[in-house]
């Protein structure tokens, strides 16, 4: 039976369906599709492959072919055509401008080159150059958003046909305005587009075409700013195609040459477009410069996570015959019906950022933002997103910065819910964000929406005056939030108004208004509203009917069940207007009397009215606390004022099934079938009763998206609130920037950005002029794509923070390092090197007052391994003010050698230090061939050490527990080219002493601070070279060298020996323990001693070179069986003793021998002490036995002698030889046992060396036997 009902339901599901590829460097063929094997084209595969229920994947890359889409899925077999999952598409309307451009002579750091063609939008590098214009506006700083940038009109001594520039506030001056295109804001919520036809510029009064109006003129609100002309090429990013003469003019960001620079034309507005398609899902794609709209009856379609970036523009550059009108935007056409656009984001359209014409399409979850510009001859009211269809459903999206007076026009029987809208109607005047016009009200739904800080309604069923039933009816509002905005208007009868919290309205406009007028209203129901003002006027607070009008809703104490109306009295004179009720024979009287309700609101104002309580605070009611960001949770109740203090209202309407949307509509929140108002309004008590406002006790709803959109750009606000990087309200996306995202830093900020935070990031990031961008100490950068800077950039750091700054595409610009440097005053110099690219020596001298000096000399010293002195402190130079004898003059010095390291001091007046600024461009590529070279011929000791600094503004990774992938650390790359026995990083402590970092030491992630100098040691007398790249830089990290090293090393079984001359520590050595080491030399783990002459040291088990070990790193078995030989070096009569500071390894047992005095010392039990008689050096005479076992003086059985081969070295360096009382014979095996060298040494010196030249490679045994003193040990010659 089971087997049966599953062949019975096959037909609904397309068994079949396929998955298709699409890639760029596919080929378009039969056999094409895999894949291994996919096809180039998406219109290629939709003609050729596609059936319902196949997914056709798009591999990354950018895509500028012109899709039409026919196909048809089904119910349950949807086509898909989406991204390769990780890829990104772009479907992109613009073709590349390429070619050589000159200046154009008549505009400073502007350009031309000859072109051909229609252009409507440009970009450079991906970002959007403004139509040259006047007055001037960019996008690069939101001016282009904001009527300060429009010319403002007289409206006084203006006409249609004719207005006069107020030029007080701009003034063109000697530019001549006629021929151009104007773009005039002179009918309030209209604007057009229109052909200039004079300028007189002595009155500058200008003259236009008033046949391009697409609306009334009006006498007030005069705003405007022209196009069309080349003469208004003259600041940076203003471009301009002349058609007549095909030359293109660009006035680039810089004002430098363009030739070489990413230049792209919008030509086509529709790269996509569904011709009566059906059931195909659009997913995952971005679109740059051009959209998709749906024709013909495409039905049942999806959009779904798609981003619209600059998706539609005007066509004002084709000139007057061809760019006045309005712009193709993305579109729904009439008979494209059930489609859901959800998850998108749209972004800088000129033009609506939709149309919706066809009836029950749902748009859902999407972020609208920055929605056009220019405002001019949109469709029908001026909206940001126009919907003129039938039962659609807007919900939970997000919406600001808009330029339209109306932001959303919903259409009849709409469904408009859980929106987050805010900073709207940027560019006309009047306007709301909900905008119901008459013929839309009826039947919509307005619910759990919260807008805020806007200069509009946020809620308004509006229409003409007249007869109240022709301004609309039957639109319920309920359970809104409106803060900061014109508040919420009712005109028209018989509507729904409950549940909404709107506080805090501009202009002196009563918060919440039920419009007197014409006799409306009067069947309206207003219930558990909270407001500061509720009235019948948009601003009037007196309800006295001799004053202004009182509240029209029927049942008023003293009232008008019939409503009431402004008498005119004299048509001719205003003056004597006055209220009343309406009677028979007036011209919009209603005989039948209303039945509405206003039932437990609460306000501000005192005076007595049905249905509405006075309370002198409202906000204290709520949870409110706007100083922290505005959230819906500031708007919950917390007051018993409120609390339970609510109406529930079980009544039917008067046309009760005209509520709402249609009864086969699916929608949830409308329930119940008789529409009782309890039913039209759903709302849940938490307790007694129902509360006041938009929120019940303990509910909690959010309004907006819930996802992050991948925005293409955001804007630093002018006006932010803060300096702080991470406060999302400060960008003009609302998000703080991601590593996807634009970012832009402009001039003329009141505050700009500090990055005080962990993880700031950005794709490309341009600090324009005079702006600023400061990252602060511990914190950090990473930009992904290419970093621009005009402004001033600076970077800080101190004593154990530092700034870090990471450029992962190219750079241009200088930046500012406040590199930290110890004083003079505590023998602290720190070694540093320039983090930054070009700074010469001079100019940092003049630039660092603080730089330490004395007499000639500067505190930056030059360190070199070639002198003939064996002291580190002897073996830097510092550069002069003169050049005085053999020293170098800072003047002479050239620029900082990147890669290499100084040491350096700041004044002894700035104890304990201060920051030296180093200013410079930042390098974004590796850095190779920085030689290091190994002197000990003419150096012993100190020789083979080169001092080398973090070239980079941004931390490295050090060691493998930074980034164990090797090419990404430091050790890791620099492996082959460093000494094998000195592997790792030497940081100077600044006190004379050293701490090593290796993979080992200290157990954790090692980094290295910008712009750090440290040691590396090199074992190649014919010099060797060392490398930074772009793949070892971090943001992680923390303090420079100048910390003390832990002893106790994670994960790791650790011994660690100090050697103490009374109380104070001399030197350190350290055994590590670990799985996979040898007792032999691990290259990055063992670690030898900075000094050869270092008190104690521990030299290898095996393969012994004759170095001396800081750290000595041996496989787990050796922590029960080591041998471990141990260098003292000590003067005659100084007492040392020798600590066993640190443990970790199981059940220890540590011992030191001393086998000339015959001893063991546990150093578990206690020091040892010892004043020797004569100097201590060398290996031989000291042990450490790493033992299960307890040892005794009896157990002494160590050789004295000890060999050992040095890598270069053509010689074996036998030791020991003078503790010997007879000669020493030594012999030497290959591996296969036969002797191939023999010879005897006598005692008279205590070391000798014996050569191997003549041998081959490979592994030897080597024996010394002197009396009953033996020694057998493994040798490697190489």
């Amino acid at each position: 039976m089971k087997r049966l009902l599953f062949i019975l339901f096959l037909p609904f599901f397309n068994i079949y369906s396929a998955n298709y590829y699409v890639s760029l460097s596919g080929t378009d063929n039969a056999s094409c599709g895999s894949e291994e094997s996919p096809c180039q084209t998406i219109q290629y595969a939709l003609d050729n492959k596609i059936n319902a229920g196949d997914t056709l994947y798009i591999r990354g890359g950018t895509y500028r072919e012109t899709i039409t889409i026919t196909n048809d899925g089904s119910s349950g077999n949807l086509i898909t055509i989406q991204n390769y999952t990780g890829e990104t598409v772009t479907i992109d309307g613009t073709t590349d401008i390429s070619g050589t451009w000159s200046t154009y002579n008549d505009v400073s750091g502007a350009y031309q080159l000859s072109y051909t063609g229609d252009i409507t939008q440009l970009f450079v590098d991906d970002q959007p150059m403004v139509n040259a214009r006047w007055p001037n506006a960019q996008f690069n700083d939101d001016s282009i958003f904001s009527h300060s940038t429009w010319a403002e009109g007289v409206e006084g001594s203006s006409s249609n046909g004719s207005l006069t520039i107020d030029t007080s506030v701009h003034d063109p001056g000697t530019i001549d305005l006629d021929g151009s295109i104007g773009i005039l804001n002179i009918g309030s919520f209209k604007t057009s587009t229109v052909e200039i036809t004079g300028h007189n510029l002595a009155t500058d009064v200008i003259t236009y075409n008033s046949s391009h109006l697409t609306g009334n003129y009006k006498t007030k609100h005069h705003y405007y700013f022209f196009e069309g002309k080349k003469d208004f090429i003259d600041t940076n990013n203003e471009w301009f195609h002349d058609k007549t003469n095909n030359i293109l003019y660009l006035f680039p960001d810089d004002g430098s040459d363009p030739s070489n620079r990413s230049i792209k034309a919008k030509t086509t507005d529709y790269r996509v477009t569904f011709s009566a398609a059906n059931y195909v899902k659009l997913k995952g794609i971005n679109f740059f410069a051009t959209t998709f709209q749906m024709t013909g009856n495409s039905d049942n379609n999806i959009i779904e996570e798609c981003n619209f970036y600059f998706p539609s523009a005007s066509k004002r550059m084709l000139g007057t015959t061809n760019g006045v009108g309005t712009p193709n935007v993305t579109e729904l056409e009439g008979n494209a019906d059930n489609n859901h656009i959800l998850k998108c984001l749209f972004e800088n359209s000129e033009g609506e950022a939709l149309r919706i014409k066809g009836d029950n399409n749902t748009i859902e979850n999407n972020y609208f933002h920055h929605i056009d510009w220019s405002v001019s001859d949109l469709e029908s009211l001026m909206v940001s997103i126009l919907c003129t269809g039938v039962e659609n459903i807007f919900d939970n999206n997000t919406i600001h910065t808009t330029g339209a007076s109306a932001t959303v026009l919903p259409g009849q029987r709409s469904i408009f819910s859980y929106n987050n809208i805010t900073n709207t109607g940027l560019l006309q005047s009047d306007g709301a964000v909900f905008q119901g016009t008459s013929a839309n009200v009826s039947g919509s739904v307005v619910h759990h929406n919260y807008v805020y800080d806007t200069e509009k309604y946020a809620f308004r069923y509006d229409a003409p005056g007249g007869d109240a039933s022709s301004a609309g009816s039957y639109g319920i509002m309920h359970h809104n939030i409106a803060d900061n905005t014109n508040g919420l208007m009712i005109k028209g009868n018989n509507q729904i108004i409950a549940h909404n919290t709107i506080i805090n309205t501009q202009n002196n406009k009563n918060d919440i208004v039920i419009l007197s007028e014409d006799c409306s209203n009067t069947n309206t129901w207003l219930f558990n509203n909270l407001a500061e003002k509720i009235g019948a006027h948009r601003s009037a607070t007196s309800f006295s009917l001799s004053a202004n009008s009182p509240m029209p809703i029927a049942g008023n104490a003293g009232g008008s069940d019939y409503g009431y109306l402004k008498d005119p009295n004299d048509p001719d004179d205003d003056d004597d207007d006055f209220w009343r009720a309406c009677i028979s024979g007036d011209t919009y009287y209603n005989a039948t009397a209303g039945v509405g309700s206003a039932q437990n609101n609460i306000d501000q104002i005192n005076i007595s009215r049905t249905g509405i309580t006075y309370n002198a605070d409202v906000e204290s009611l709520i949870n409110y606390n706007a100083a922290d960001g505005k959230s819906e949770s500031d708007y919950h109740p917390t007051s018993n004022t409120i609390i339970d203090q609510g109406v529930t209202l079980s009544s039917t309407p008067t046309g009760s099934t005209t509520y709402g949307p249609s009864s086969n509509f699916n929608y949830t929140p409308i329930t119940g079938s008789s529409r009782q108002i309890d039913e039209l309004i759903p709302h849940t008590n938490a307790g007694s009763g129902a509360d006041i406002g938009a929120f019940e006790v303990g509910e909690s709803w959010t309004t907006g998206i819930n996802w992050t959109p991948k925005f293409h750009t955001t804007i630093w606000k002018k006006t932010a609130a803060t300096t702080d990087w991470n406060t999302a309200s400060n960008w003009s996306t609302g998000y703080v920037p991601t590593s996807d995202v634009h970012v832009i830093i402009p001039t003329g900020a009141t505050r700009y950005p500090e990055i005080s935070n962990t993880g700031a990031a950005s794709k490309n990031i341009t600090i324009n002029t005079s702006a600023t961008l400061t990252i602060n100490k511990g914190y950090d950068l990473t930009v992904a794509g290419n970093f621009k800077n005009r402004g001033t950039v600076t970077l800080n750091s101190d004593s154990n923070e530092f700034a870090s700054l990471i450029v992962q595409g190219t750079s241009s610009g200088n930046i500012t390092y406040k590199r930290w440097v110890a004083d003079e005053g505590s023998d602290e110099w720190d070694l540093i090197g320039s983090p930054v690219i070009g700074q010469t020596i001079s100019s940092f001298v003049s630039a660092n007052s603080s730089l330490a000096d004395e007499g000639n000399q500067y505190a930056i010293g030059v360190f070199s391994n070639d002198g003939s002195t064996d002291t580190a402190a002897a073996m830097y130079t510092n550069y002069t003010s003169d050049g005085a004898g053999s020293t170098t003059s800072v003047n002479d010095a050239g620029s900082f050698n990147l890669g290499q390291g100084y040491a350096m001091a700041s004044d002894e007046a700035d104890s304990p230090g201060t920051t030296l600024d180093f200013t410079g461009t930042i390098r974004t590529t590796d850095l190779t061939g920085v030689a290091i070279d190994d002197n000990t011929a003419n150096a012993a000791n100190f020789g083979k050490w080169n001092l080398v600094a973090n070239p980079y503004p941004s931390y490295l990774n050090a060691n493998d527990d930074a980034d164990a992938t090797a090419s990404n650390n430091f050790l890791g790359v620099n492996a082959a080219n460093l000494h094998a026995s000195f592997a790792y990083v030497y940081g100077y402590d600044g006190d004379g002493t050293y701490t090593y970092y290796n993979h080992v030491t200290p157990g954790s992630a090692v980094y290295i601070a910008p712009g750090q100098g440290f040691f590396v040691a090199s074992d190649d007398q014919g010099g060797n070279t060392i490398q930074f790249t772009e793949a070892m830089q971090t943001v992680s990290g923390a303090d420079d060298f100048n910390a003390e090293n832990s002893d106790v090393i994670n994960d790791t079984y650790e011994v660690s020996l100090r050697l103490y001359h009374g109380n104070q520590m001399i030197e350190k050595t350290r055994l590590i323990f670990e799985e996979n080491l040898s007792l032999g030399l691990d290259t990055g783990y063992d670690a030898g001693s900075f000094s050869q002459e270092a008190s104690i040291m521990t030299r290898l088990v095996e393969e012994d070179e004759g170095y001396g070990m800081a750290i000595n790193a041996m496989g787990l078995d050796a922590m029960e069986n080591a041998v471990i030989p141990l260098v003292i070096n000590q003067s005659a009569g100084q007492e040392f003793r020798i600590n066993l500071h640190t443990a970790t390894i199981p059940d220890p047992n540590v011992y030191l021998e001393d086998v000339e005095e015959g001893t063991f010392t546990n150093l578990y039990e206690g020091d040892f002490v010892m004043t020797p008689t004569s100097d201590l050096s060398g290996a031989g005479r000291f042990f450490i036995h790493m033992s299960a076992d307890t040892m005794s003086n009896e157990d002494v059985s160590t050789s004295l002698l000890n060999a050992y081969k040095e890598v270069d070295a053509s010689y074996i360096t036998i030791e020991g030889l003078a503790t010997q009382t007879n000669e020493t014979k030594v012999s030497l095996y290959n591996i296969l046992g036969r002797e191939v060298l023999s010879t005897t040494l006598s005692n008279n010196m205590g070391t000798q060396t014996i050569s191997t030249v003549g041998l081959s490679a490979g592994i030897y045994v080597i024996e010394l036997e002197s009396g009953t003193d033996r020694l057998t040990k493994k040798l490697i010659i190489k």
